[in-house]
């Protein structure tokens, strides 16, 4: 079941040839999940934009950003701005993250993931498509290096207070909340637009 809906994907002659010539650089390799390699792997699911991982991909030089998106203007957009950006550490999987991040990372190879303003499937009927269940945050520990961090922020305080209590049950510590769990990143359009509708947002910290 998937945690997202497919929505319109026209795009405009300058996207679709950002994603024939510039995905197949950006794309992650195999050697790209090798720990071995020495680097911080984290991981984004559902990057949009990418503001976030452009923030971390400058302020952690020594870090590899994996963004999982699967919209294709989305991912265009972000390729277009990974180009202007010249920077060495981003990857960008246009697949779905609970398919492949399974079977691409190695586990306890991950030192963070992040997922940040997920559709909140607000209708109770829908509520199992949530992205954060507890079989996510099983495959997260898996994934997750000792002490890892999963970062969770939404606009919908139910959503949050799902994942809290799925958390507590499954034996995470709770690093931080609210502010403190936010970090100094940069809003997402999905937070710009909570706030200017008047929603506050609400941020997790969850550690292995």
């Amino acid at each position: 079941m998937r945690s997202y809906a497919i929505r319109g994907t026209r795009m405009a002659t300058a996207s679709h040839r950002a994603l024939e010539q510039l995905l197949p650089r950006y794309q992650a390799s195999k050697d790209d999940w090798n720990t071995q390699q020495g680097r911080r792997l984290e991981v984004e699911i559902g990057c949009g934009a990418g503001e976030s991982v452009l923030h971390y991909a400058q302020t952690r030089p020594d870090s590899l950003q994996i963004a999982f998106e699967v919209y294709p203007p989305v991912v265009a957009s972000l390729l277009k701005r990974l180009q202007l950006a010249e920077l060495p550490n981003v990857r960008v999987q246009m697949q779905d993250a609970l398919v492949r991040l399974p079977e691409l990372a190695l586990p306890a190879s991950l030192a963070s993931i992040r997922v940040l303003y997920p559709d909140p499937w607000p209708k109770r009927r829908h509520h199992k498509r949530r992205l954060l269940d507890a079989d996510f945050l099983l495959m997260a520990r898996r994934l997750l290096a000792a002490n890892g961090e999963l970062l969770f922020a939404t606009d919908w305080r139910k959503y949050y207070e799902q994942v809290v209590k799925l958390a507590q049950a499954g034996d995470w510590k709770i690093a931080a909340t609210g502010d403190a769990a936010r970090d100094d990143r940069p809003p997402t359009r999905f937070e710009l637009r909570a706030s200017k509708e008047g929603r506050a947002s609400f941020n997790l910290l969850l550690r292995t």
